[in-house]
């Protein structure tokens, strides 16, 4: 194992490069590859963009390469890279191999940043050519077992070819657009776009059917799927006919089709596939893992004794020592109790890892390793143990080395205190410091050996009664008679752990070489497929409800699919039912953990359940209500266009305008759960009012509050608003921030962003994009990542002088974000100022300007992904 690992502060680390030149000249492209993925642990932040052009210049049609490419050009978006980049990307993709859908999601995320306003055109369209492809594939498939095979080739330790048979079949770039397009979905329902709303319900339904199919848990499917039906409703809606079934008025037929589409969904058939093998222990042979940690200490301490009692026996050979000296039974007890703290001390951290994951000890190349393992496992995380004792390093370390220090001072004066019980106390806090410290000293180094060396020091001290420190080097180098008694019993006291070390390790041979065997086990993921029977898979679901260990919160994701027809039978059936409570798996102090807890549905749940119900199904949850009319449940109700509830939810409003405590009051930890807050019944009532008043309801709620706090809008009611009423918070709120003094206040424009999250862009203007904009390039605010604002979108010339200005900042991704957004609308640079963006020192800025014109970037050019652009 040390031929291939380190280990740096915290984990272990795949030597550099991993596969040498002898052996990568056989296959130099899987070389590459696997010395790229082998090193990836071991990089800074822009090291594998560096690296992947580097390959790129080396193997120009590596579609590996190309597509690590895309992910690094995509993780720079937010800090100001032209997204046009990644389209030139992807296109090149597509050029290599056309028929692969990966490819063309990519595109289509591409396109997604590239848009104007509110244009989806081209993304619908790629997501359209994905979806007709022949194959999904990873381009590492093709390398996969070339890179493993080479590992093999070299000899190197097998974890590292394990590394690389990993296949990430997820597609990245799949679950962006489709979140961005349920976003727009919602949005064009709001805006009673219904035409356009259903052509991107079939698409979205298409590319959940679609990527289903892979084998990962990983695609964009993981999003949709949850455990036994649909999402929680009002703002975080995963499926289209969720958002149908929340938002519109559909019949009770409208409504169950919609509900059969989303049981086909909610309810797959699952298969396994194996899609490669792994290196691994033998299940049965789990147990013998335990074994692997004493081995390890014993074998340490015998190898250091060893070689101690080989040098005080050349040595007492030499001065011709009388090897007949006695040593005495406590000095052998007192160093083996020293040797029991030591190790204890050392590996109670491991507690963690032997009780909440398997040992790791399995994957030692040889018996040879047990030198260089630490005393945690190969895996391990030393950050987690580092973490479990930083609370406590004063009575750790510091106060057993004072207390010793405080008796050595003491025997020093008074003899009495130099007895047997001090040198077991003294010995026993040396022991555990050191023992702790040997987690942090532990790896391939001889400092590795610090700690276990310096306690051996400290254990023949403390076993002989009057040995002092300076008659340790005596032992081994003095000729005097004593000197010989002195290491002559040194010389013993070694021979005896020696033995006492063989005896334990020839006890622990067998378990550790049963821990060391391996098996080549099948790596198996999950590939769903829709049927069209929905009945079946709707049949399936009540068969789940009826799981007599299903908890409440299980059975609230299968009520929303229950049909019209059978909601009522369904409900009485449930409401009588008695539902296991859920329990940690290891309980709590007291806890009867093999005696069940069981809840009913009370008006607690059912009232939150009417949060993820679809309208036609409210009036039949209400009835089951002993109070449906409870303030949390008439927020709920608006929320799903209940108007009956308006005239009670202003009463609401109104007493909490009244009452001046309101606000301190849902500060407070021990708000009531079934109260809600003043937020929410001004959003509940917005939701049922017209445009108008609903603005008016919002904007007179913050003119109220935001005096005296930050005004956060949630996104589970913020996002069924109109654009018109958005629009106006827009600007409430960036006047409002204007008249407080912009550059300090601007964190207080943060949660309106946070709360229309990916779909803040679909809420915007031409006006508004540049009020957020101003003062920004205005150096009032600085802020690298402005295109998570979405406001790149909805500038056109106008904008043109403001840009300019973010031209001339002194922050590297304002200047090259802003030169993107000039492009995309078209200014026209004069030879000067494309001159002085050349001489730009921000690779960034320089990599924007390939896009305006490649003939700028001189052949001096430092930046090697510049220049590969102006290859392109």
């Amino acid at each position: 194992m040390h031929k291939s690992f380190y280990y740096d502060e915290y984990r272990l680390k795949a030597k550099e490069p991993a596969i040498k030149k002898r052996v990568a000249s056989i296959d130099p492209q899987a070389a590459e590859v696997a010395n790229y993925i082998l090193m990836s642990f071991s990089r800074g932040e822009y090291e594998p963009l560096q690296l992947t052009v580097q390959n790129i210049v080396k193997f120009p049609q590596n579609q590996y390469f190309l597509y690590e490419l895309a992910l690094c050009v995509s993780c720079q978006l937010e800090e100001g890279l032209d997204s046009d980049i990644l389209l030139k990307i992807s296109n090149k993709l597509i050029e290599l191999d056309g028929k692969n859908s990966n490819y063309y999601y990519l595109k289509a995320y591409a396109l997604l940043h590239s848009r104007r306003d509110n244009n989806f055109d081209k993304v619908i369209d790629t997501v359209k050519q994905a979806m007709n492809c022949e194959y999904f594939k990873d381009p590492y498939v093709e390398y996969r077992d070339r890179a493993a095979a080479l590992v093999q080739k070299q000899g190197l330790h097998y974890m590292l070819s394990d590394w690389l048979m990993y296949e990430d079949i997820a597609s990245h770039f799949a679950r962006d657009v489709y979140q961005e397009l349920l976003s727009y979905y919602n949005f064009l329902v709001t805006e009673n776009k219904f035409l356009k709303a259903q052509e991107i319900s079939e698409i979205l339904v298409s590319m959940i059917t679609e990527n289903s199919r892979l084998p990962s848990m990983g695609n964009v499917t993981s999003t949709p799927l949850r455990l036994y039906g649909i999402g929680a409703g009002f703002g975080n809606w995963n499926l289209p006919q969720e958002i149908e079934l929340q938002r519109l008025d559909l019949t009770p037929a409208e409504a169950d089709a919609k509900r059969m589409q989303i049981c086909k969904i909610a309810y797959p058939q699952k298969t396994q596939k194996a899609i490669y093998k792994q290196t691994q222990m033998k299940e049965e042979n789990s147990i013998y893992t335990i074994a692997a940690i004493p081995f390890m200490f014993i074998a340490r301490l015998f190898f250091i004794t060893a070689c101690a009692a080989v040098v005080f026996f050349g040595i007492s050979w030499f001065h011709k020592d009388n090897f007949k000296s006695r040593i005495g039974k406590v000095c052998v007890f007192l160093f083996l109790l020293y040797s029991v703290i030591y190790f204890v001390s050392g590996q109670f951290p491991l507690i963690y890892e032997i009780f909440d994951r398997s040992l790791l000890w399995h994957h030692s190349h040889s018996i040879l390793d047990i030198f260089f393992m630490p005393p945690f496992l190969s895996q391990a995380d030393f950050k987690d143990a580092k973490d479990l004792l930083e609370p406590v390093p004063f009575f750790l370390f510091v106060l057993p080395l004072c207390i010793v220090f405080v008796l050595g001072v003491l025997k020093f004066f008074v003899r009495k205190f130099d007895n047997l019980a001090t040198r077991i106390f003294g010995g026993v806090l040396i022991s555990m410091p050191l023992g702790l410290a040997s987690v942090f000293m532990s790896g391939h180094s001889i400092i590795g050996f610090l700690p276990v060396i310096i306690f051996l020091l400290f254990a023949f001290k403390y076993s002989f009664r009057r040995i002092l420190f300076r008659d340790i080097p005596k032992a081994v180098f003095g000729k005097s008679e004593t000197d010989s008694l002195l290491r002559t019993n040194f010389l013993k006291l070694a021979m005896i752990v020696v033995v006492l070390c063989w005896i334990g390790i020839l006890s622990l041979a067998v378990p550790v070489k049963k821990s060391l065997e391996k098996e080549d086990r099948d790596v198996k993921v999950a590939i769903f497929s829709f049927s069209n029977d929905s009945a079946k898979a709707y049949d399936e679901i009540l068969k789940k409800t009826e799981d007599p260990n299903l908890p409440r919160e299980g059975i609230s994701r299968c009520i929303p699919l229950i049909q019209s027809k059978d909601l009522p039978e369904f409900m009485d059936k449930i409401k009588r039912r008695k539902f296991p409570s859920y329990n940690t798996p290891f309980g709590f102090p007291g806890q009867d953990r093999n005696k069940k807890e069981y809840e009913n549905l009370n008006d607690r749940f059912l009232t939150f359940l009417l949060r993820s119900v679809s309208r036609d199904q409210m009036p039949v949850i209400l009835k089951y209500l002993d109070n449906p009319d409870n303030e949390m449940a008439l927020v709920f109700r608006a929320h799903l266009g209940d108007i009956s509830v308006k005239e009670k939810l202003n009463n609401i409003l109104n007493a909490m305008i009244a009452n001046t405590n309101q606000a301190v009051a849902e500060q407070s930890s021990d708000y009531e759960e079934m109260k809600p807050r003043e937020s929410q019944v001004v959003f509940a009532l917005a939701s049922i009012s017209d445009s108008s008043e609903a603005f008016n309801i919002i904007s007179e709620y913050y003119k109220r509050r935001s005096k005296n706090e930050c005004i956060s809008f949630y996104v589970d009611i913020i996002c069924t608003l109109p654009k018109e009423v958005i629009f106006k918070l827009q600007h409430l709120y960036l006047e409002d921030l204007k008249e407080k003094n912009l550059s300090q206040n601007i964190q207080y424009y943060t949660p309106l962003t946070i709360v229309i999250g990916q779909s803040q862009d679909l809420y915007l203007d031409n006006d508004i994009a540049g009020k957020i904009l101003s003062p920004f390039l205005s150096q009032m605010v600085i802020d690298k990542h402005l295109e998570t604002y979405g406001i790149g979108y909805h500038l056109n010339l106008n904008n043109s002088d403001l840009l300019l200005k973010g031209l001339q900042s002194q922050t590297d991704e304002l200047r090259a974000w802003s030169l993107a957004q000039l492009r995309r609308i078209n200014y026209q640079f004069t030879p000067d100022q494309l001159q002085s963006l050349a001489r730009d020192k921000s690779w960034k800025v320089r990599a924007n300007l390939t896009l305006i014109d490649k003939s700028l970037i001189p052949e001096t050019e430092p930046s090697p992904f510049v220049k590969l652009l102006k290859s392109f």
